[in-house]
């Protein structure tokens, strides 16, 4: 009778065992490019799942399961450059799978040139389980043109706004990279979509604060973005996609 009651004891301990636990959960990270300009988002997708018989609450005020990351650049350490929990209050339940986003760029100093390795971990139950670390490159791109042109109704806030390219899934993608003349204070870098650099890229403003480009983005195909700038910043309005009949010296088209 003894030694049931030994075995028993010992099956509860390796039952509500952290580490046993741990195998219960599963989690990785991944980013969605190699490469990225310098002030682009840089997002995590951090998939966790959770296949024990109980709730899994990650960042609840009694942090039982907290996300975090480690982050090196050229082999040194990336500190966090401001506090609070980077995923809060989400939900897992039993036998479910979820995609965490967290924008790294938000808590990490992730905009210096240079090499990141970078692995997200889930701490829960008392122990800490880590994703494959991911390495991605944060580049300054190649510059296309560049102009400086001031914010509406404020002619001393000038803001250098520079399209630039870089290859991305095997294609050239056009950026638009908005940085304060100044201060150097970034205003954002907008991701305009695949170029075809045949024909030079365009921008022109107006006095409302627009800033339009027009860029061949594949064969006859152009696209026209329009974006506003006022004093909080630079937002995207809208973009179109159309066919251009684009003739070359002599009237041969350039595509058909």
């Amino acid at each position: 009778m003894k030694n049931v009651l030994i075995l028993l004891v010992v099956a509860v301990a390796v039952v509500s065992s952290p580490r046993l636990l741990l195998a219960q959960y599963a989690m990785d990270m991944t980013l969605d490019n190699p490469s990225y300009l310098q002030f682009e988002a840089m997002e995590a997708r951090v998939v966790v799942r959770n296949d024990t018989d109980r709730l899994l609450l990650i960042g609840g005020l009694r942090e039982t399961a907290v996300v975090e990351f480690s982050i090196r650049r050229n082999n040194q350490a990336v500190q966090r450059r401001r506090p609070g929990m980077l995923v809060e209050n989400v939900l897992i339940m039993p036998g479910q799978t979820r995609e965490l986003k967290v924008d790294l760029g938000r808590y990490y100093d992730v905009q210096q040139f240079g090499l990141y390795e970078i692995t997200a971990s889930l701490v829960a139950d008392g122990v800490r389980l880590f994703s494959s670390p991911r390495v991605v490159d944060v580049v300054p791109g190649l510059e296309l043109s560049s102009v400086v042109r001031a914010v509406p109704n404020h002619p001393s806030r000038m803001r250098r706004y520079t399209l630039r390219y870089w290859s991305r899934n095997d294609r050239e993608m056009l950026f638009l990279c908005v940085v304060d003349e100044k201060e150097g204070v970034n205003y954002g870098v907008h991701v305009l979509g695949p170029v075809v650099r045949v024909v030079l890229p365009e921008m022109s403003f107006d006095q409302l604060g627009n800033v339009k480009v027009k860029h061949q983005s594949d064969n006859g195909v152009f696209a026209y973005t329009t974006l506003k700038s006022t004093v909080d910043g630079v937002v995207l309005v809208r973009q179109q996609i159309e066919n251009d009949d684009i003739k070359a010296p002599g009237g041969r088209r350039l595509v058909d």
